[in-house]
Protein backbone atom coordinates (compact mmCIF):
# COMPACT_ATOMS: atom_id res chain seq x y z
CA UNK A 1 0.00 0.00 0.00
CA UNK A 2 1.17 3.51 -0.69
CA UNK A 3 2.40 5.87 2.00
CA UNK A 4 -0.47 7.19 4.06
CA UNK A 5 0.45 10.67 2.85
CA UNK A 6 -1.80 9.97 -0.15
CA UNK A 7 -4.64 10.94 2.17
CA UNK A 8 -3.44 14.53 2.05
CA UNK A 9 -3.93 14.66 -1.69
CA UNK A 10 -7.53 13.62 -1.23
CA UNK A 11 -8.56 16.40 1.15
CA UNK A 12 -7.86 19.28 -1.22
CA UNK A 13 -5.09 21.81 -1.61
CA UNK A 14 -4.64 24.24 1.24
CA UNK A 15 -1.81 26.39 2.56
CA UNK A 16 -0.68 24.58 5.66
CA UNK A 17 2.08 25.47 8.07
CA UNK A 18 5.36 23.85 7.05
CA UNK A 19 5.89 22.86 10.68
CA UNK A 20 2.53 21.09 10.80
CA UNK A 21 3.26 19.27 7.53
CA UNK A 22 6.63 18.06 8.75
CA UNK A 23 5.13 17.02 12.05
CA UNK A 24 2.39 15.10 10.27
CA UNK A 25 4.99 13.28 8.20
CA UNK A 26 6.87 12.11 11.29
CA UNK A 27 3.70 11.07 13.10
CA UNK A 28 2.44 9.32 9.98
CA UNK A 29 5.59 7.21 9.85
CA UNK A 30 5.11 6.20 13.50
CA UNK A 31 1.45 5.33 12.93
CA UNK A 32 2.19 3.33 9.79
CA UNK A 33 5.15 1.46 11.27
CA UNK A 34 3.79 0.76 14.75
CA UNK A 35 0.05 0.32 14.21
CA UNK A 36 -1.28 0.34 10.64
CA UNK A 37 0.99 -2.20 8.94
CA UNK A 38 1.22 -4.57 11.93
CA UNK A 39 -2.56 -4.60 12.26
CA UNK A 40 -3.21 -5.13 8.54
CA UNK A 41 -0.39 -7.59 7.84
CA UNK A 42 -0.03 -9.45 11.14
CA UNK A 43 -3.21 -9.22 13.20
CA UNK A 44 -5.67 -9.56 10.31
CA UNK A 45 -5.73 -12.69 8.18
CA UNK A 46 -5.80 -12.48 4.39
CA UNK A 47 -9.60 -12.54 4.72
CA UNK A 48 -9.50 -9.53 7.05
CA UNK A 49 -10.37 -11.50 10.19
CA UNK A 50 -8.71 -10.81 13.54
CA UNK A 51 -6.35 -13.64 14.50
CA UNK A 52 -5.41 -12.70 18.06
CA UNK A 53 -1.72 -12.48 17.13
CA UNK A 54 -1.62 -8.88 18.38
CA UNK A 55 -3.86 -8.15 21.36
CA UNK A 56 -2.88 -4.53 21.95
CA UNK A 57 -0.76 -1.64 20.73
CA UNK A 58 1.20 0.76 22.89
CA UNK A 59 1.40 4.36 21.72
CA UNK A 60 2.64 7.76 22.70
CA UNK A 61 1.73 11.32 21.71
CA UNK A 62 2.52 10.70 18.02
CA UNK A 63 -0.74 8.76 17.59
CA UNK A 64 -3.02 11.50 18.89
CA UNK A 65 -1.01 14.05 16.91
CA UNK A 66 -1.46 11.99 13.74
CA UNK A 67 -5.24 11.73 14.11
CA UNK A 68 -5.68 15.36 15.15
CA UNK A 69 -3.47 16.51 12.27
CA UNK A 70 -5.56 14.47 9.85
CA UNK A 71 -8.82 15.84 11.21
CA UNK A 72 -7.45 19.38 11.33
CA UNK A 73 -6.61 19.15 7.65
CA UNK A 74 -10.07 17.86 6.83
CA UNK A 75 -11.85 20.75 8.53
CA UNK A 76 -9.36 23.27 7.05
CA UNK A 77 -10.34 22.41 3.49
CA UNK A 78 -12.40 25.32 2.07
CA UNK A 79 -15.92 24.07 1.38
CA UNK A 80 -19.53 25.08 1.82
CA UNK A 81 -20.51 24.63 5.46
CA UNK A 82 -23.80 26.50 5.25
CA UNK A 83 -25.57 23.32 6.38
CA UNK A 84 -24.12 23.85 9.87
CA UNK A 85 -26.06 25.83 12.47
CA UNK A 86 -24.13 28.91 13.60
CA UNK A 87 -23.23 27.40 16.98
CA UNK A 88 -21.65 24.34 15.33
CA UNK A 89 -19.84 26.45 12.76
CA UNK A 90 -18.38 28.54 15.59
CA UNK A 91 -17.42 25.36 17.44
CA UNK A 92 -15.64 24.06 14.34
CA UNK A 93 -13.67 27.29 13.95
CA UNK A 94 -12.64 27.29 17.61
CA UNK A 95 -11.65 23.64 17.41
CA UNK A 96 -9.55 24.27 14.31
CA UNK A 97 -7.55 26.96 16.14
CA UNK A 98 -7.03 24.78 19.21
CA UNK A 99 -5.86 21.85 17.10
CA UNK A 100 -3.47 24.02 15.12
CA UNK A 101 -1.88 25.31 18.32
CA UNK A 102 -1.62 21.74 19.61
CA UNK A 103 0.13 20.61 16.44
CA UNK A 104 2.52 23.57 16.68
CA UNK A 105 3.25 22.65 20.34
CA UNK A 106 1.65 25.89 21.58
CA UNK A 107 -0.85 23.87 23.63
CA UNK A 108 -0.51 20.53 25.38
CA UNK A 109 -4.16 19.51 24.94
CA UNK A 110 -6.62 19.09 22.06
CA UNK A 111 -9.65 20.59 23.75
CA UNK A 112 -12.46 19.01 25.76
CA UNK A 113 -13.50 16.63 22.98
CA UNK A 114 -12.64 12.93 22.75
CA UNK A 115 -10.78 11.25 19.91
CA UNK A 116 -11.26 7.53 19.25
CA UNK A 117 -9.60 4.85 17.15
CA UNK A 118 -11.54 1.78 16.00
CA UNK A 119 -10.00 -1.46 14.74
CA UNK A 120 -12.31 -3.00 12.13
CA UNK A 121 -12.46 -6.46 10.57
CA UNK A 122 -14.42 -8.57 8.10
CA UNK A 123 -18.03 -8.71 9.27
CA UNK A 124 -18.95 -11.66 7.06
CA UNK A 125 -17.62 -13.97 9.80
CA UNK A 126 -20.38 -12.95 12.20
CA UNK A 127 -23.20 -15.44 12.23
CA UNK A 128 -26.77 -14.26 12.41
CA UNK A 129 -29.41 -12.45 10.43
CA UNK A 130 -28.13 -9.92 7.86
CA UNK A 131 -30.56 -6.99 7.43
CA UNK A 132 -31.46 -5.96 3.89
CA UNK A 133 -30.21 -2.44 4.53
CA UNK A 134 -26.61 -3.69 4.86
CA UNK A 135 -24.77 -2.59 1.72
CA UNK A 136 -23.56 -5.37 -0.58
CA UNK A 137 -20.04 -3.88 -0.51
CA UNK A 138 -19.82 -3.29 3.21
CA UNK A 139 -16.72 -5.47 3.64
CA UNK A 140 -14.86 -3.62 0.91
CA UNK A 141 -15.72 -0.39 2.72
CA UNK A 142 -14.71 -1.72 6.14
CA UNK A 143 -11.44 -3.31 5.04
CA UNK A 144 -10.15 -1.25 2.11
CA UNK A 145 -11.81 2.15 1.77
CA UNK A 146 -10.25 5.50 2.65
CA UNK A 147 -12.87 7.97 3.85
CA UNK A 148 -13.23 11.30 5.64
CA UNK A 149 -16.25 13.44 6.45
CA UNK A 150 -17.86 15.59 9.13
CA UNK A 151 -20.83 13.85 10.74
CA UNK A 152 -23.95 15.81 11.65
CA UNK A 153 -26.82 13.62 12.80
CA UNK A 154 -30.50 14.49 12.89
CA UNK A 155 -30.26 14.61 16.67
CA UNK A 156 -27.53 17.26 16.47
CA UNK A 157 -24.51 15.07 17.22
CA UNK A 158 -21.46 16.51 15.48
CA UNK A 159 -17.96 15.18 14.93
CA UNK A 160 -15.15 14.48 12.49
CA UNK A 161 -14.76 10.99 11.02
CA UNK A 162 -11.98 9.48 8.96
CA UNK A 163 -10.91 6.01 7.95
CA UNK A 164 -7.81 4.42 6.44
CA UNK A 165 -8.39 0.79 5.48
CA UNK A 166 -9.56 -1.21 8.52
CA UNK A 167 -8.80 1.55 11.03
CA UNK A 168 -11.30 4.34 11.67
CA UNK A 169 -11.02 7.55 13.71
CA UNK A 170 -13.63 9.82 15.24
CA UNK A 171 -13.37 13.07 17.17
CA UNK A 172 -16.59 13.97 18.96
CA UNK A 173 -17.31 17.71 19.04
CA UNK A 174 -20.93 17.75 20.24
CA UNK A 175 -21.43 16.13 22.59
CA UNK A 176 -17.79 16.13 23.66
CA UNK A 177 -17.97 12.51 24.83
CA UNK A 178 -18.65 9.35 22.83
CA UNK A 179 -20.56 6.98 25.09
CA UNK A 180 -20.16 3.21 25.39
CA UNK A 181 -16.74 3.07 23.73
CA UNK A 182 -14.38 2.25 26.62
CA UNK A 183 -11.55 0.68 24.60
CA UNK A 184 -11.09 3.16 21.77
CA UNK A 185 -10.40 6.55 23.39
CA UNK A 186 -6.98 8.06 22.69
CA UNK A 187 -4.89 9.94 25.23
CA UNK A 188 -1.37 11.31 25.08
CA UNK A 189 -0.07 7.78 25.60
CA UNK A 190 -1.48 4.41 26.51
CA UNK A 191 -2.53 1.05 25.12
CA UNK A 192 -5.25 0.11 22.63
CA UNK A 193 -6.86 -3.31 22.53
CA UNK A 194 -7.36 -4.74 19.04
CA UNK A 195 -10.57 -6.46 20.14
CA UNK A 196 -12.77 -3.59 21.27
CA UNK A 197 -16.17 -3.14 22.82
CA UNK A 198 -18.13 -0.79 20.56
CA UNK A 199 -21.64 -0.33 21.92
CA UNK A 200 -22.34 3.14 20.62
CA UNK A 201 -25.35 2.52 18.39
CA UNK A 202 -25.02 5.66 16.29
CA UNK A 203 -21.32 5.07 15.55
CA UNK A 204 -21.91 1.41 14.72
CA UNK A 205 -24.70 2.29 12.33
CA UNK A 206 -22.67 5.03 10.66
CA UNK A 207 -19.61 2.84 10.01
CA UNK A 208 -21.37 -0.36 8.98
CA UNK A 209 -24.66 0.88 7.48
CA UNK A 210 -25.10 4.56 6.73
CA UNK A 211 -21.70 5.45 5.34
CA UNK A 212 -21.35 2.45 2.96
CA UNK A 213 -24.86 3.19 1.66
CA UNK A 214 -23.93 6.85 1.13
CA UNK A 215 -20.67 6.06 -0.64
CA UNK A 216 -21.22 3.16 -2.98
CA UNK A 217 -24.29 4.24 -4.96
CA UNK A 218 -22.21 7.25 -6.02
CA UNK A 219 -19.18 5.25 -7.17
CA UNK A 220 -18.90 5.12 -10.94
CA UNK A 221 -15.79 4.28 -12.95
CA UNK A 222 -15.20 6.02 -16.25
CA UNK A 223 -14.26 3.93 -19.28
CA UNK A 224 -10.56 4.93 -19.02
CA UNK A 225 -10.55 3.95 -15.33
CA UNK A 226 -12.16 0.61 -16.15
CA UNK A 227 -9.53 0.02 -18.81
CA UNK A 228 -6.74 0.66 -16.29
CA UNK A 229 -8.34 -1.84 -13.91
CA UNK A 230 -8.68 -4.45 -16.66
CA UNK A 231 -5.04 -4.05 -17.70
CA UNK A 232 -3.85 -4.31 -14.10
CA UNK A 233 -5.82 -7.52 -13.69
CA UNK A 234 -4.56 -9.08 -16.92
CA UNK A 235 -0.95 -8.21 -16.04
CA UNK A 236 -1.08 -9.50 -12.46
CA UNK A 237 -3.81 -12.15 -12.35
CA UNK A 238 -2.26 -14.20 -9.55
CA UNK A 239 -1.44 -11.16 -7.47
CA UNK A 240 -4.96 -9.77 -7.86
CA UNK A 241 -6.50 -13.15 -7.03
CA UNK A 242 -4.54 -13.30 -3.76
CA UNK A 243 -4.95 -9.64 -2.81
CA UNK A 244 -6.72 -8.41 0.30
CA UNK A 245 -9.03 -6.39 -1.95
CA UNK A 246 -10.16 -9.61 -3.63
CA UNK A 247 -10.70 -11.22 -0.23
CA UNK A 248 -12.92 -8.29 0.78
CA UNK A 249 -14.82 -8.68 -2.49
CA UNK A 250 -15.29 -12.41 -1.83
CA UNK A 251 -16.61 -11.66 1.66
CA UNK A 252 -19.16 -9.29 0.13
CA UNK A 253 -20.25 -12.04 -2.27
CA UNK A 254 -20.78 -14.40 0.67
CA UNK A 255 -22.89 -11.83 2.50
CA UNK A 256 -24.92 -11.10 -0.64
CA UNK A 257 -25.63 -14.83 -1.07
CA UNK A 258 -26.66 -15.12 2.58
CA UNK A 259 -29.03 -12.17 2.19
CA UNK A 260 -30.57 -13.78 -0.90
CA UNK A 261 -30.98 -17.05 1.02
CA UNK A 262 -32.64 -15.20 3.89
CA UNK A 263 -35.03 -13.45 1.48
CA UNK A 264 -36.02 -16.71 -0.17
CA UNK A 265 -36.56 -18.31 3.24
CA UNK A 266 -38.71 -15.38 4.36
CA UNK A 267 -40.81 -15.67 1.20
CA UNK A 268 -41.22 -19.41 1.80
CA UNK A 269 -42.56 -18.82 5.32
CA UNK A 270 -44.98 -16.20 4.00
Amino acid sequence: MQSLMFVLKMVGRCRYSVIVVRGFSRDEVEFAKKIFYPYVNEELSDEGIATGEITRFEYREWLLRFVISLHWRLISVPEDRSYLPQNLFDLLCTTKDIWRDFLLSKRNYTGENQTHLFFLQNIAVYLGYIPNYINDRVNFYVLRAVDFTPILSESGKFGIYSKIGPIAFYTSLKPKLLKNTPDSRLGMNGKLRTIQILRNTSMNRFIFVDRPNQIFPKLEFSEPQQEVIRKAYMTNKQRVANSKTMRAHEADIIMRKLKELQESTDEFHL
